[in-house]
C-alpha cells in the first residue's frame, strides 16, 4: 500500500506540473498558436521602408518590435461595438491589384470573403494612408443569418458576399487580381500554398502608452489591446519583407485555436484528477 500511495504521489506531482507547463506555455486563450513561428522579416524593396520602420512611423520609435512582438494571431471577432479597418502603409509594386478583407475561417471559397479595403479601384498614386476607412459589424439579419454591415446598417461595399456571412469569427485576407498574379493570402497560415506564414500581426499595449499615427485618421490615437497591425507579405517566395500591406483593424479580440481550448480543458481534468487523489 506505502509503494501505491508514493506512485499516486509521484503521479499527482506529474499531473500538477503538466497543468502548470500548458499555462506557462501560452497554451490558453489569447495567446499565440502552437503553429506560428516568429518570423525576421526581409529588407524592403530599394526605395522602400522596412517592416520595422513603417512600425515605427505608426507607434513612435522602438514602441513595437518586428520580431519580438509578434502575436502569431490567426483568427478574430469583433468586440460589441463593432470593428473598423484601414490602411496604414502600403509598399507593394502590386499595390493597385491589391484587396483586404476577412473571411469565413477555414475557407478559401471566394464566396466566403467580404472585401474590407479594395486598391483595385484607382490608380497606385491616389493609394495613401488613411484610405479605406471601414467600419463592419457580425450584425444577426433576423432570419437566423450573420451579415457583414458597416455603420448605416448596409452591407458592406454592396458585397453579395457580406450576406449570409454565418460566422461570428473571421481571419484577414489579402487578395490579388492583377495581370501577373491571382494570389490570395490568409492569416491562417495552414490555408496558405505549402502552409506559409504570410501576415504578421501585432496587438495594443494593454496599458495604453503607446499612440498610432495615420494621417488624416487615427491621429494620436491610443493603440489599445482590441486593436491590431495586420501587414502582409504578397508574395509565395521573393523577399518575405512582409511590408507590402499594412492595416490597422481596431475593436477586434483574437479567438483561441482549438488546440489552445484543448489544453484548457487538460488544465481543468489534471486538477481536478490531482484533487480526487488527495481525497
Amino acid at each position: 500500500m506505502t509503494t501505491m500511495r508514493n506512485s499516486f504521489k509521484i503521479a499527482n506531482k506529474m499531473l500538477l506540473t503538466m497543468g502548470a507547463t500548458v499555462i506557462a506555455g501560452g497554451m490558453l486563450a489569447g495567446t499565440q498558436p502552437a503553429s506560428a513561428a516568429t518570423i525576421k522579416p526581409g529588407p524592403p524593396v530599394s526605395g522602400n521602408e522596412s517592416l520595422q520602420e513603417e512600425l515605427d512611423n505608426l507607434a513612435g520609435d522602438g514602441n513595437i518590435d518586428a520580431v519580438d512582438d509578434q502575436t502569431g494571431y490567426e483568427v478574430f471577432t469583433t468586440t460589441s461595438t463593432g470593428a473598423s479597418a484601414v490602411l496604414a502603409f502600403e509598399n507593394s509594386a502590386l499595390a493597385n491589384d491589391e484587396e483586404f478583407g476577412i473571411y469565413k475561417p477555414g475557407s478559401t471559397d471566394p464566396d466566403d470573403r467580404v472585401t474590407l479595403i479594395d486598391n483595385t479601384l484607382g490608380p497606385t498614386s491616389d493609394i495613401v494612408p488613411g484610405d479605406g476607412l471601414q467600419g463592419f459589424h457580425l450584425a444577426p439579419d433576423g432570419n437566423g443569418n450573420i451579415d457583414v454591415v458597416d455603420d448605416d446598417g448596409n452591407l458592406v461595399n454592396g458585397d453579395p458576399d457580406a450576406e449570409n456571412f454565418n460566422s461570428t469569427d473571421f481571419g484577414f485576407f489579402l487578395n490579388q487580381t492583377g495581370t501577373y498574379f491571382d494570389n490570395t493570402f490568409y492569416s491562417e497560415a495552414s490555408l496558405n500554398p505549402g502552409g506559409k506564414q504570410q501576415s504578421l500581426i501585432y496587438q495594443g499595449n494593454e496599458h495604453g502608452n503607446t499612440e498610432l499615427d495615420v494621417p488624416g485618421l487615427l491621429n494620436n490615437r491610443t493603440f489599445e489591446d482590441t486593436d491590431m497591425i495586420v501587414s502582409f507579405e504578397d508574395s509565395e517566395f521573393i523577399d518575405d519583407n512582409f511590408n507590402d500591406m499594412g492595416v490597422v483593424v481596431s475593436d477586434v479580440e483574437p479567438v483561441p485555436e482549438p488546440s489552445a481550448m484543448a489544453a484548457l480543458g487538460l488544465v481543468g481534468s489534471v486538477i481536478a484528477l490531482a484533487r480526487r487523489r488527495r481525497q
